[in-house]
C-alpha cells in the first residue's frame, strides 16, 4: 500500500474518531483522550479465540474418531473407486468390498490410484456417509525389503571398498617404476 493510501486511511480514521488523532503523542500537559485511543485499538477477545480453536480441534478430534480401518487385496480399480478383498469378522469371511476416493484422499507409498497394482496389499481409514464408504487414506502396504530396494543408492558406490586392495587380497603391492 503505498503512502498516500495509507495516509488517506489514517486521516478518515482520525475523522471518524471525531477529530481526535490518537497517533500521535499528546502535547505537554495536553490530556488523553482514552475512549478515543480505546476506539482506534483492535479489539481481540482472547477467550472467543481460544474458543474457536479449542472447537476446531475438538472438530478434528472427532473427524479422526469417525474413521474406521480396514486392509486387504486390491482386486478391482476404477476411476474414484477401489475394491479390496477383506476379511470380514462379522461374517467370518473374506468379501470384496469398493471404497470411492474423493479430493482430499491421501496416498502414502504411492502418488495416486495409479501406482497400486492388483494384489497389492492396502490400509484404508474411511467414513461412512450414507452408506458410501469413503476413502480418506489409502497406504500402499510394503515389506522392509521393498522399502530397501527403493532407497536411493549411496554416493560413494563408486569407491572400491578397502579389503579390495591389492595387498588385502594376498597380492603383492606395485613397486614404482624408477626413470
Amino acid at each position: 500500500m503505498n503512502r498516500n493510501v495509507l495516509g488517506i486511511l489514517v486521516l478518515t480514521l482520525g475523522l471518524v474518531l471525531g477529530g481526535q488523532n490518537v497517533w500521535s503523542q499528546p502535547a505537554e500537559g495536553e490530556a488523553v483522550d482514552e475512549a478515543a485511543v480505546d476506539a482506534a485499538a483492535p479489539v481481540v477477545d482472547n477467550a472467543a479465540i481460544q474458543a474457536d480453536a479449542a472447537a476446531a480441534e475438538d472438530a478434528a478430534a472427532e473427524a479422526e474418531d469417525n474413521l474406521e480401518y480396514t486392509f486387504g487385496s486390491v482386486t478391482k480399480k476404477e476411476e474414484g473407486k477401489v475394491t479390496i478383498n477383506e476379511y470380514d469378522y462379522d461374517q467370518d469371511k473374506e468379501v470384496e468390498i469398493t471404497y470411492t476416493l474423493d479430493p482430499d484422499t491421501q496416498f502414502e507409498f504411492v502418488e495416486s490410484l495409479v501406482q497400486i497394482n492388483l494384489q497389492d496389499m492396502v490400509s484404508i481409514y474411511y467414513e461412512e456417509v450414507n452408506g458410501e464408504k469413503i476413502a480418506k487414506t489409502i497406504t500402499l502396504e510394503v515389506t522392509d525389503e521393498e522399502q530397501a530396494a527403493d532407497a536411493p543408492a549411496a554416493e560413494d558406490d563408486m569407491a572400491a571398498p578397502e579389503d579390495t586392495a591389492p595387498e588385502a587380497q594376498g597380492q603383492p603391492e606395485a613397486e614404482p617404476v624408477q626413470q
